[in-house]
């Protein structure tokens, strides 16, 4: 019981933390959410590829 508890929780805190997420995400500019996306994708690459 203290485990299914636990895991109820930890559920509990992803979807809050998920929902503040795209909260702040929907309050963003469209211009803020491509140049987030822009350097988030970009970050991936490495120098030869840039």
């Amino acid at each position: 019981l203290a485990l299914a508890d636990l895991a109820l929780f930890m559920l509990d805190v992803q979807c809050a933390e998920q929902k503040r997420k795209s909260i702040a995400r929907d309050r963003k500019s469209s211009v803020e959410r491509v140049l987030e996306d822009y350097m988030r994708s970009s970050a991936d690459l490495s120098q030869h590829e840039r």
